[in-house]
């Protein structure tokens, strides 16, 4: 499981969205009538939805849990760190197990490639104005989202650097900037209603609306009315702070947009090289946007020439993808996932030095991976007629530790088209903490699927609780519904060897893991059976 992210995310009901109840009596209803079929006879005249396969449900085993798991967190995994080695060779045997239980490749394969990219500033990169050169980091550093090459014209001075769809603010209003470098501030500015954009002071939004209007270049700097320092604000590439970072880090990236241009955070001292040796006339025109809210835009008497290079190097990496036809309605698809990668070996995360240096991740996420690949087998052991309805896609995704990349590069360009995807089911971290107690999240975007989920647990029951919306956007689930896809996901929760090196496969309850898939088999076939596609709702406060 990802560690804590910096992101807003719904946290107890007070968090919840009101459903429009009609919808969800609507499904509950079509769920009470998949819940007589266990008890009544008329199954057996061909009538209504079938009932979940217990024998097939019967066949997940902590036996067969621990066979796998002992493989994928074994020492010799060295923590499937992405991208490695060890995380490729536990991609194949995920790969492998999937076509020994009978499911199918995907678009004819049994894996999704996606690539990281790890960017990094190369020669030349530089800035002059008016001819004077100013130094990489004291004076200016690249953006993150920078284009490459040179830029060489005219400066010109647009406030905020934003246009609102609206009319309400325009920077470029009445002011030609084709063939210029242009100068904006850092965030975006107020109005009369106070209404704010995060996405409009993003310095890459900047920088496409600066090349929308025919800019050649971008020049950020902070407000001088709320920043005394003026530092460049720009990004931490690894060759300026070789200490801190030691290595680019690898990111998942979806290409550079056509309109990126060379762009860049600058210090006052650059400032004030382009406002004529002084900075009055650019402090004056801040406070004049601030206190007014109408732009001040301007060119200005100065001639800017801004390289940037940037080397950027790709690895592949793999998500691991499997497929079950469904009986009657193929085209429509259920999903369920788990990472199954770690966070590799050595120091780890906040841990003090010790002997044993291989983070194991037998809980994290050793136990959701094995729960896919127990639900593969026992929804392969079906024969063609008696497989559920709608089919399933079995995933394993890497790079969760990482930031999501796995789930986010699948949901970029999806092996099954998001329309087709009726919901998803995720599991992180599952065999650990109470043997009877598992917790769930997606309540409030899903109640249909958490009334299906609460409908399973009765052939078996575990106590559920629903105090896991905290740690939403921490695990893979997110990125799906980022697309407005149903979701449910099952956790047993943190624990003291949480990216610890004691997280192993001796501690994992193979028991509690084995019931946990168990529900998880129950929970796919009734959504795959449903008549009815469950819902998704925006949930409040996001």
């Amino acid at each position: 499981m990802l560690p804590n992210m910096a992101r807003p995310c719904g946290n107890g009901a007070s968090d919840f969205k009101l459903i429009p109840m009609r919808s969800v009596y609507a499904f509950i209803a079509s769920l009470v009538a998949i819940a007589l079929v266990h008890i009544s006879p008329i199954r057996a005249q061909g009538i209504g939805p079938r009932p979940v396969p217990e024998r097939r449900a019967a066949a997940i085993t902590g036996t067969r849990a621990r066979e796998h798991l002992s493989y994928i967190a074994a020492d010799r995994m060295m923590g499937r760190n992405t991208p490695s080695p060890e995380l490729d060779s536990a991609g194949n045997y995920i790969a492998e197990r999937f076509r020994m239980y009978g499911l199918e490749p995907v678009a004819g394969s049994w894996f999704q490639i996606y690539y990281l990219t790890r960017s990094d500033l190369a020669e030349p990169t530089s800035l002059t104005v008016n001819g004077t050169p100013f130094a990489l980091k004291q004076g200016f550093i690249p953006i993150e989202t920078t284009g490459s090459g040179s830029a060489f014209g005219e400066m010109a001075f647009v406030g905020y650097g934003v246009s609102r769809a609206d009319s309400s603010y325009d920077d470029y209003r009445g002011i030609d900037v084709r063939g210029r470098i242009v100068l904006a501030m850092v965030g975006n500015p107020a109005t009369d209603d106070s209404r704010t954009n995060r996405a409009e002071s993003s310095a890459r939004n900047k920088m496409l609306l600066a090349a929308s209007h025919g800019a050649v270049g971008l020049l950020l700097i902070s407000n001088p009315n709320s920043s005394h320092f003026l530092l460049p604000n720009g990004y931490p590439w690894s060759a300026l702070y070789p200490k801190a970072m030691n290595r680019p880090p690898l990111l998942y990236q979806s290409p550079l947009p056509a309109g990126a241009i060379p762009s860049a955070g600058i210090s006052g001292d650059v400032a004030r090289a382009m406002f004529g040796g002084d900075l009055r006339a650019f402090i004056t025109a801040a406070d004049l946007i601030d206190s007014l809210r109408r732009p001040q835009s301007m060119l200005l008497p100065a001639r800017v020439e801004l390289r940037v290079s940037i080397r950027r190097d790709s690895t592949p990496v793999r998500n691991v993808a499997g497929m079950l036809r469904g009986s009657t309605n193929p085209d429509e698809f259920v999903v369920v996932g788990a990472h199954y990668d770690h966070i590799g070996h050595g120091q780890g995360i906040g841990k003090k030095k010790v002997a044993d240096t291989i983070y194991n991740g037998a809980d994290d996420n050793g136990s959701g991976t094995t729960a896919v690949m127990l639900l593969a087998e026992a929804f392969g052991g079906l024969a063609p007629g008696e497989r559920p309805a709608r089919s399933i896609l079995f995933l394993a995704f890497s790079g969760e530790e990482e930031g999501l990349l796995g789930s986010r590069a699948y949901m970029a360009d999806p092996l099954i088209p998001v329309e087709k995807m009726v919901g998803m089911i995720n599991m992180d971290m599952i065999g650990r903490n109470a043997r009877d107690s598992i917790s769930l999240a997606g309540k409030s975007r899903s109640p249909e699927m958490v009334a299906i989920a609460e409908l399973a647990n009765r052939s078996e029951p575990m106590k559920l609780a629903y105090d896991l919306e905290e740690m939403f956007y921490r695990s893979d689930q997110a990125s799906f519904a980022e697309a407005r896809i149903p979701v449910l996901f099952f956790s047993s929760g943190l624990h003291a060897d949480y990216h610890a090196v004691t997280d192993s496969p001796e501690k994992i309850d193979y028991v509690k893991l084995a019931h946990v898939a168990r529900l998880c088999f129950r929970t796919l076939w009734l959504i795959a059976e449903s008549p009815t596609r469950p819902a998704f709702h925006e949930p409040i406060g996001e």
